[in-house]
């Protein structure tokens, strides 16, 4: 039996779900059946999903409720739990637009800065600034887009890639006179803010961010050393392209998220994500309160600095080989959602996690 088979077998035959915190309030009652379902269907091996109510009026903040489906290693069997991480993908953004306004707000950085003055060697113009960054109005080019960058990534998969390393191989594309989301804007943006208060963006990180808000399980993926509880990553691709799409079953965990630095590589766990939702997202969070102005993104959704506003949500999406992750609030309810996959893609291109959060609104 190959491990999708495999996969299949234990998802229909039982559900792992553990309760990480007690609280009165109780999701619909056939929710984890159909979250089972739903994964089975596309082979999503695990999932850990979030759900932090808006309290009423009087209340403190409910206890986040977050509960553990499936498997972290489709050889081993081991369940899901709370000790294992996850690749966030380019909810990464979250943290580093949450990390540049903070600088801004505390007198340490001025996003009206100009890029010019701390990266020379980028095809920007001169007026671009630390805020272009993050709103993705410069026109380059993600490097993954370039063939000659995907074809070292997929011969050297477990090579730690650093970001003036990434990108020349962004630099090298033809810009686009219009609005185009590109992985290389927040990449520019973390390595301008380290050039601008001469520190390195883990380090402004973790005294800004992570130590402040007791996020002791998150950290930036620069070296194996982040990797000792991160579960297994799975993706459909091809054997040729495994970071690309395809009809496949792959384990791509040797595909570090590297290859997207400061615009894609954090890991983080699910009860760490739970504290990290209210400070990103929140009403007293410099992210939405400074969100305007909006343009139009790609597909239905809308982009700000950092920050994505979909479906009646904000927040944001991600992927990377073998993960793929969505932290959001809900705009009518008040209500946080976060869903953690390590499937990236189904055989179909839909992303689980995406799905997941859509059935989970959807039963309230």
């Amino acid at each position: 039996m190959d491990s999708s088979q495999n996969l299949v077998c234990l998802m229909s035959s039982r559900l792992f779900i553990i309760l990480s915190f007690l609280t009165t309030t109780q999701l619909h009652a056939g929710l984890d059946s159909e979250i089972a379902a739903l994964m089975a269907q596309m082979k999503c091996p695990g999932a850990a999903t979030i759900v932090v109510q808006k309290p009423s009026e009087g209340e403190s903040r409910h206890a986040p409720v977050i509960r553990y489906y499936g498997l972290a290693d489709l050889e081993t069997n081991e369940p899901l739990g709370a000790h294992h991480a996850f690749r966030l993908g380019s909810t990464t953004k979250l943290y580093v637009g949450y990390l540049a306004r903070v600088l801004e707000q505390n007198g340490s950085l001025a996003l009206s800065r100009t890029v010019a003055d701390y990266i020379p060697g980028a095809p920007l113009s001169p007026s671009h600034t630390f805020e272009d960054l993050g709103r993705h109005r410069t026109g380059l080019v993600s490097s993954i887009r370039n063939a000659e960058f995907r074809e070292k990534v997929i011969a050297e998969p477990a090579k730690y890639w650093t970001a003036p390393e990434i990108l020349p191989y962004a630099f090298a594309q033809k810009a686009s006179d219009e609005w185009a989301y590109a992985n290389v804007n927040t990449i520019l943006l973390g390595e301008a803010i380290s050039a601008a208060l001469s520190e390195s963006l883990p380090q402004l990180m973790a005294t800004h961010v992570f130590d402040l808000h007791a996020l002791s399980e998150t950290r930036f993926e620069t070296d194996a050393e982040a990797l000792s509880n991160l579960a297994s990553g799975y993706r459909h691709a091809s054997e040729e392209h495994p970071i690309g799409y395809g009809k496949t079953f792959l384990n791509v965990s040797e595909y570090n998220s590297s290859i997207f630095s400061w615009a894609g590589n954090l890991i983080s766990t699910a009860p760490d994500v739970a504290k990290a939702l209210p400070f990103l997202l929140g009403d007293a969070s410099p992210l939405p309160t400074q969100a305007a102005p909006w343009v139009e993104s790609y597909g239905e959704s809308e982009y700000a600095f950092c920050l994505e506003r979909w479906d009646g949500f904000i927040g944001h999406r991600g992927d990377v080989p073998g993960f793929q992750a969505v932290l959001a609030r809900d705009l009518e309810t008040g209500t946080y959602y976060a869903v953690l996959c390590n499937l990236s893609n189904a055989k179909d291109g839909r992303m689980p996690a995406n799905e997941i959060l859509r059935l989970m609104r959807k039963k309230g």
